[in-house]
């Protein structure tokens, strides 16, 4: 069963990610927060601290360290993650023919080169955040123990929690 504990509101990523078009239907902002979470934020911070944030967010028992890091860091992570996930949903359909480019009758499609770009771009802005993020961690290290003590089960030797794309 999926777990359908959101961090934050699709108001949330609309107002972080404004080139989100008002009329992407909010359903499809929060599938794509469960997938995005799951991966890039478990990523991230770690298994143990995800389950544990995510208990705490359902209990309404989020820390201020913590809420603190969600505000600054995850959120932006999470909702451009998201954006960049979408690009790909809402640009593209599977249906009985195979893969099919949606097409609007009231706007040019971007080509393969121009999502290429756009998602490289978004991946760049997502390494700064977790970098960021890190260097906050690292500076406030006793607010944050689980970032150091685990990583999905197993210790980590305390170096990065998560994974920096690399061109």
């Amino acid at each position: 069963m999926i777990d359908l504990t959101y961090m934050i509101s699709a108001s949330t990523v609309r107002q972080l990610c404004p080139q989100i078009a008002i009329t992407v239907d909010e359903s499809l902002i929060y599938n794509q927060m469960i997938l995005s979470q799951d991966t890039t934020i478990k990523n991230c911070i770690g298994h143990r601290w995800y389950r544990l944030l995510l208990d705490n967010i359902v209990n309404d028992e989020v820390s201020e360290v913590d809420q603190y890091l969600i505000d600054n860091y995850l959120a932006y992570i999470l909702s451009y993650d998201i954006l960049k996930q979408l690009i790909i949903t809402m640009s593209y359909q599977l249906n009985d023919a195979g893969l099919r480019i949606k097409i609007s009758d009231h706007s040019q499609l971007a080509e393969t080169r121009d999502l290429s770009f756009y998602r490289t771009y978004i991946d760049n802005f997502i390494d700064s955040k977790k970098e960021e993020m890190n260097r906050y961690i690292r500076h406030n290290a006793p607010s944050y123990p689980l970032y150091f003590t685990s990583f999905n089960g197993i210790t980590h030797k305390n170096v990065y929690n998560f994974e920096i794309r690399k061109i």
